[in-house]
């Protein structure tokens, strides 16, 4: 049986024969826009047999080209993973971002083996400096509302400045501090996992990792308390990031983080104490 199939955004048409429709594929992506819609049901009782078919050959609609644009051959149908592509236009920005949430928080690793089969690193940027500066001004704004030793240390610091102009600088330079700690934690935790053997993809995939496992960073929206589920839970999903976009196993996705990290904590506590000691 052959059934047309036309995409709603373009209006690219091709004529494409039943049997080389996956079963169970109720999505096309165009090759033209790139954009992904439904193909309408085919009706059982309009297949008939070879027989049935007309003997001249049927010819495809070729719309006019586009400006500089190579000619399109194909269409493809292809199933679509409801955690796919995570921000983008076909849903709104803040719909996307929702998608992005719910993904990582709840379905980390369907959300992942999506993120595998091919999300640009420019929408894991987008979202990983987004949700982790927003994290970081929620733990500053903390520290500065308690005063808490970590923002004394800070401002005996920088002497010269006040407690508000350290604030507020600290909140203006939040994006490029998440920057930073993103390509620091991924060459660390990358490193680790080759050193494992579990590094089966690039740094690039590394990376957006660490940049989802920000969403986590939201529930510093809450002191004291929500830095530590936002911790823990970030450790949860990278591994599971991990396993899934490096196809490895548990085991080795979770010891190339944790030693990473104990590592850290163990640095992080030297300075801390030799700070400490200096200022005191």
């Amino acid at each position: 049986m052959i059934i047309n199939i036309t995409c709603p955004n373009c209006n690219f048409s091709k004529q494409v024969p039943s049997e080389n429709i996956p079963a169970g594929v109720k999505h096309a992506k165009c090759p033209r826009c790139s954009k992904t819609f439904e193909i309408p049901a085919i009706p059982e009782e309009e297949s008939f047999s070879m027989e049935k078919l007309p003997e001249a050959p049927l010819q495809e609609e070729i719309p006019p080209p586009l400006p500089n644009e190579d000619k399109v051959t194909d269409v493809k149908a292809e199933p679509v993973d409801e955690h796919t592509l995570p921000i983008q236009e076909d849903y709104g920005y803040f719909a996307g971002l929702y998608r992005v949430f719910s993904g990582v928080l709840f379905s980390p690793t369907q959300f992942f083996r999506a993120v595998r089969e091919g999300t640009g690193i420019r929408e894991a940027m987008i979202f990983g400096i987004l949700t982790g500066s927003v994290g970081l001004m929620f733990r500053l704004f903390w520290e500065f509302y308690f005063q808490t030793p970590w923002f004394l240390m800070i401002t005996k610091l920088f002497q010269g400045a006040s407690v508000n102009d350290i604030f507020m600088g600290m909140i203006i330079f939040s994006p490029l501090i998440v920057f930073i700690n993103i390509l620091v934690v991924t060459a660390v935790v990358h490193i680790s996992l080759s050193i494992m053997g579990g590094a089966s993809k690039g740094f690039d995939s590394t990376m957006k990792v660490i940049l989802y496992s920000n969403a986590a960073s939201v529930f510093s929206f809450f002191p004291y308390l929500g830095d530590i589920v936002a911790f823990i839970l970030t450790l949860v999903i990278i591994i599971v990031g991990l396993r899934e976009v490096h196809e490895t196993s548990n085991g080795r996705a979770v010891i190339s983080l944790l030693l990473p990290v104990f590592f850290v904590l163990f640095l992080s506590a030297a300075a801390l104490t030799y700070l400490a000691g200096k200022i005191i």
